[in-house]
């Protein structure tokens, strides 16, 4: 992906001062490079002007039509902040990044929690629902993945913009992996090594991507790039990986 794309996802990541919404309106532009940010923002602050329910704004929200996208949950417009806004509907992440918005501009504590497989937010010590609009149980969550009491610190634990940023490109990269889009799979991660460069699993998905794509030499680059930086970061990782290399390099040979 180009340079001039990929910059702005490296800036985000080495601000301190970027927030949820900042790192949505980036995957908005790139997903629709004519997104108006502007207009975006002016959006939530209507809405927070109007919330006439500062201690529950996630009850005002859900007068307002604010719901999860049952009908077309993988639908990219779910994942896209001018879509959810203008239709009132999208996936978990969005609507949470919605509520949390309306919270802050109340005075409210607000953040996201990065619960495993459904995107949770906490407004006021209360665990908000966004899908649902509405106040949930931890208790439910937890036994529902299986969480035993000594995770679940980490499973409720506040998430970062950056992680929630992380997360919402996750989600779209898995979109065009399910429609064998390799190629576009690819720049999502590219955005992703962006943010978070010292990722191993990132670089070894590119490595698997490229696979995807034939393109052995790539991956095996790629993977090449990986060990490197196990080694630096997750040691215990070289020895795996050393060897799929050594199975690609197999591989790549038998294929000429």
């Amino acid at each position: 992906m180009d340079e001039s794309v990929i910059a702005p996802f490296r800036a985000f990541a080495a601000d301190p001062a970027g927030s949820e919404l900042d790192g949505a309106l980036l995957l908005n532009a790139l997903l629709d490079q004519r997104i108006d940010a502007g207009r975006i923002r002016g959006t939530l602050c209507d809405l927070a002007r109007q919330c006439d329910q500062p201690e529950a704004p996630w009850e005002f929200l859900a007068r307002e039509g604010f719901s999860g996208n049952r009908s077309d949950y993988g639908s990219l417009d779910n994942s896209r902040l001018d879509r959810v806004l203008e239709r009132r509907r999208g996936i978990p992440i969005t609507l949470g990044i919605v509520l949390i918005e309306v919270a802050r501009a109340m005075g409210a504590r607000a953040s996201g929690i990065g619960f495993p497989g459904h995107f949770l937010v906490s407004v006021r010590d209360n665990l908000i629902d966004p899908f649902e609009m509405r106040p949930t149980a931890a208790e439910h969550w937890q036994k529902l993945a299986g969480i035993p009491d000594t995770g679940r610190a980490a499973a409720f634990a506040p998430a970062s913009p950056v992680a929630v940023l992380q997360r919402m490109l996750n989600n779209v990269r898995q979109h065009h992996a399910r429609v064998s889009r390799w190629d576009l799979a690819l720049d999502l991660l590219d955005c992703q090594r962006a943010v978070s460069p010292d990722d191993v699993a990132l670089a070894l998905e590119r490595s698997e991507l490229w696979l995807r794509l034939g393109a052995v030499q790539m991956a095996k680059s790629s993977l090449t790039e990986a060990i490197d930086l196990a080694g630096r970061v997750q040691p215990e990782l070289t020895t795996v990986l050393q060897r799929r290399l050594a199975a690609l390099g197999k591989a790549s040979e038998s294929m000429h």
